[in-house]
Parts: C-alpha cells; structure tokens; sequence
C-alpha cells in the first residue's frame, strides 16, 4: 500500500514537472520591429520590418507580441492579414508611427476580425484633412476600443456605414454621436427604402467632447428593422458650452450613470 502510495505520488511530481516545462516551452514570444529592420528615425521607411513581425506572428502558434519601441516609424500602408496559424497576438506600440503620405480615408480599418481589442490608441491628424478617419470597423465582431484619444478630419470611430463617432473636440464637428441609417448624400437621388439592416448592442462609454451643431446625438435607425439594445454610459456633449439636444427614431436607446444630453434616452 506504502510502495502504491509513493509510486502514485511520484507521477504525479513527473506531471507537474512535465506540466511546468510545457507551459515555459509555449511562453509568449516577441518580435521587436527594430530587430527585423525598422529605424526608429522617423526619416527611413520600416514598412517591411514590420510586415516581417506580422509573417512571423501570424505563423507561430505560440502566443506572439509586436513590439514597437520607443520613437518614430515612417510607414507606407501596411496591412496585417491572415489565415493565421496565431489566435493570441498582440501588438504593442511605445513608438509613435508616421505615415509617408497623408491617410486616405482611414487610418486604421479593422475589417473580417474577430475578438480584437485596441486599447491607448493615440490617431493624430489634421482638422482639414478630408475623409480621414481614425479607426473604421466593417465586418468583425466582438472588436472594444478603449481610451482612445483621436483628432482627425472626419470620424473618430465608423462602424461600417452609418455608425460613427465624431472628431469630438475639432472645430467643425456636425453630430459627434451619429448611427443614420437614412443617410443620403446631399439628398438627392436616394432609392426611399428601408434600410435592411438591423443594428443592436452597441454601446457608447466614456465620451466627452463639443459640437458646433446643438443636436449632438443622432439615432436615425431603420423602419424596418429598428435599433435596440443602444446604450449610453457616462455621456457629457456639450453644444459651444450650451446645452445640447439628443434625437432618436426607431430606436430604443437607454442612458446609465451621467448622460448629457438625454432628451430622448430611456433613463
């Protein structure tokens, strides 16, 4: 019984052993962007450099890290792609990237992901810079942005077409707050038909910011199928320090904590 006692002990120590060498062997990896090539001068193109991170992570099947040191990275458009072999992945920036020619329409598009998470992100661009967004989300799910600080000339943060958040803070800001799903531009020659989309859970956390326009929150959803399940959280708009307004159709919109305005949320 004492020789079985201390054979089944034993085991299980080869287990754990076992068990603890395994778990160092698939420990996070990391790929520095400087070590592949990138220049943190803010004057050489690094474009390649991190697209060789990416193949690399994007083909490990250990959990991977971008590393992005300190400085500055003068980029052409890059884009990160799969199938990949890789579903934990992350990228971490303390460097600040430059774009060699202005941003056309985004800066950052995020589009046929699934759980993807940005969070400290910091987008800078010029107030009358058209078209250019700072994150757009199109065919992905379970994507969350948090403490984001964007400045652009258009869209902080779109969500496919017809959800945006403004470029709060800018000097011409038209309806920070925006899901239109009538929208038509310049209003002329628009087909009149219900949009078939359905838009739902979507919530707007922690936004602060000014609007030139006094009606700050827009939800002009689908007759059709109808918005539900739109919440606000810790909401403060203001219209050129002056109340602002909150218009909602064919939506139901619920406001918790302090929400401002909230003329046509359910408190």
């Amino acid at each position: 019984m004492a020789k079985s006692m201390s054979l089944h002990i034993l085991l299980v120590l080869i287990f754990l052993i076992l068990f603890v060498s395994s778990s160092s062997a698939i420990a996070m990896v990391t790929y520095n962007v400087i070590s592949l090539g990138a220049k943190s001068d803010g004057q050489t193109d690094s474009t390649k450099a991190f697209l060789a991170a990416w193949a690399k992570a994007c083909g490990s099947t250990a959990a991977s890290t971008i590393y992005v040191p300190p400085g500055r990275y003068l980029l052409h458009n890059v884009v990160f792609q799969g199938q990949c072999r890789n579903n934990d992945i992350t990228i971490r920036f303390d460097g600040t990237l430059g774009s060699i020619r202005l941003s056309q329409m985004f800066h950052v598009v995020i589009n046929g992901c699934h759980n993807v998470k940005v969070q400290g992100m910091r987008v800078s661009a010029s107030g009358n810079s058209p078209n250019t967004d700072g994150i757009h989300v199109q065919s992905s799910s379970d994507v969350t942005i948090l403490n984001a600080r964007i400045g652009t000339g258009d869209d902080c943060v779109s969500v496919g077409h017809g959800i945006s958040i403004g470029s709060l803070g800018k000097e011409s800001v038209d309806n920070p707050i925006v899901i239109d799903q009538n929208y038509c531009r310049d209003n002329k020659n628009c087909p009149g038909k219900a949009s078939g989309v359905k838009i739902s859970d979507v919530t707007y956390q922690d936004i602060h910011g000014t609007s030139v326009t006094k009606v700050v929150v827009k939800i002009d959803c689908s007759q059709k199928y109808p918005c539900s399940g739109i919440k606000f959280e810790d909401v403060k708009l203001i219209y050129k320090n002056q109340p602002a307004e909150a218009s909602c159709r064919n939506a139901d919109v619920s406001a918790s904590g302090f929400v401002q305005p909230n003329s046509c949320l359910r408190l």
